[in-house]
């Protein structure tokens, strides 16, 4: 089937720069959060809880969300994120205390929570037939936001301070506003009844989605919460070369999925989606097991790389198959989507960190590698029938 037209202005550079939007506050609010925390006043363990409020909040908000998407509309919520999201950049900034800044922190994961599963859902909207290029450019500036962010936040405060980064955020936010008020298609939302029943209807269509992504963030979350605690431990690492470790191999993972975002893409609407996600769930295991075999430089570039590659087919073909749900419980379905990847990682790196502590450095990695395992055994069969 041919791609249709995109619709009041659902291009693909709106697309694009939606996709950039829905990351980049919080690309570049992690890297210096814990920081800010410090300044104002927070302990060390407050700082970190500080910084896991976003995802504490966010993992129910999403679900809830995608229902507000099917109900309301997706316009709607989207300039409703963006502009709540703008004056929060400005709390941020605003903030006196480390506690008035926890508060600003779980509103900030509340008004995120609206805007990813209005792009996915307004994507299964407005395109029809092959998914797999809007799709595909979603998550491109996805991963350029990520890289931006990351990149820049630190140099930010480092030279300015850290007001600046929340003003740099409140003017993409407000940009963001303008053109999805003016350029975002207005699909209206509808009451749909029973819409659980509805879900449950599309369940084998929702897990074949959501489990390749629980399992690629089990893979992130054991890296975020043992790779530079192993290299510390095992291979007397300093702690801040340890700490750099983790995000030289996640900004190299995130660099290489960008062709495999387009790859998937076009393997995702000739072979279908499913094919995409298994050929990704094998590439996230090797890159498990490559990192089970030993924590040196060669091994954690070759894990790098086969974890971007996974990232790259997990990534579109998980998203193409939630576009493909019925309308009126796509945002659903979004949030669900949204919420689990969430999960992932809340649950992989205290986990993973148990493991390290109880049985060595390879452990964690190994069971890194049985969610996408256990996913792919399920993918396999599904595709067989």
């Amino acid at each position: 089937m041919r791609e249709e037209a995109s619709v009041s202005g659902a291009s693909l550079p709106t697309i694009g720069f939606m996709g950039f939007l829905s990351i980049a506050d919080t690309a570049f609010i992690a890297p210096v959060i814990s920081a800010y925390s410090i300044l104002l006043g927070a302990s060390p363990f407050h700082a970190s809880l500080i910084a896991a409020l976003y995802s504490m909040v966010a993992i129910p908000s999403s679900i809830l969300s995608g229902f507000v998407v099917d109900r309301l509309g997706r316009r709607p919520c989207l300039t409703a994120g963006l502009i709540i999201d703008a004056v929060i950049m400005l709390a941020y900034s605003f903030s006196i205390n480390y506690i008035m800044l926890g508060a600003v922190r779980a509103f900030h994961a509340v008004a995120d929570s609206l805007i990813v599963p209005s792009i996915i859902a307004t994507i299964g909207d407005v395109y029809h037939g092959r998914r797999g290029k809007p799709v595909g450019v979603f998550w491109t500036f996805t991963a350029i936001g990520i890289i931006i962010g990351s990149g820049t936040s630190s140099i930010i405060v480092s030279r300015m301070g850290f007001p600046w980064v929340f003003i740099t955020l409140t003017t993409l936010m407000l940009i963001g506003f303008i053109i999805s008020f003016k350029a975002w298609p207005n699909i209206k939302g509808r009451r749909t009844p029973r819409q659980l029943t509805k879900l449950a209807k599309n369940i084998r269509t929702i897990l074949s989605a959501v489990l390749p992504m629980f399992s690629i963030y089990i893979v992130i979350g054991t890296i975020v919460g043992s790779l530079s605690t192993a290299l510390i431990m095992y291979y007397g690492f300093e702690e801040r070369l340890a700490a750099s470790q983790v995000g030289l191999y996640m900004a190299l993972s995130v660099s290489v999925s960008i062709p495999f975002f387009y790859l998937s893409a076009k393997l995702s609407d000739t072979r279908g989606a499913r094919v995409a996600l298994m050929i990704g769930l094998v590439s996230s295991i090797a890159a498990s097991l490559t990192l089970s075999s030993g924590l040196d430089l060669p091994q954690r570039i070759i894990s790098s790389i086969l974890f971007g590659a996974a990232l790259g087919f997990v990534f579109v073909g998980s998203t193409i198959l939630i576009t493909g749900l019925p309308s009126d419980v796509r945002g659903a379905g979004a949030g669900s989507h949204q919420s689990v990847s969430l999960l992932g990682v809340a649950l992989g790196a205290p986990l993973s960190g148990a493991l390290l502590q109880a049985h060595g450095p390879s452990t964690p990695f190994t069971a890194a590698a049985i969610p996408a395992l256990i996913t792919l055994t399920y993918l396999a069969g599904k595709t067989k029938k």
